[in-house]
């Protein structure tokens, strides 16, 4: 039960930071191409 448990929390924990860096890569490519089209 609780070698499950961990199991389970540990792949929680990895998807969490999974999707949150793909959120911030998310953020950073989109903020990326505004600020060259400014530049330009």
């Amino acid at each position: 039960m609780l070698r499950q448990e961990t199991l389970c929390s540990e792949l929680l924990i990895k998807k969490i930071v999974i999707q949150a860096s793909h959120v911030k890569a998310i953020r950073f490519a989109r903020s990326r191409p505004a600020s060259d089209k400014k530049s330009r």
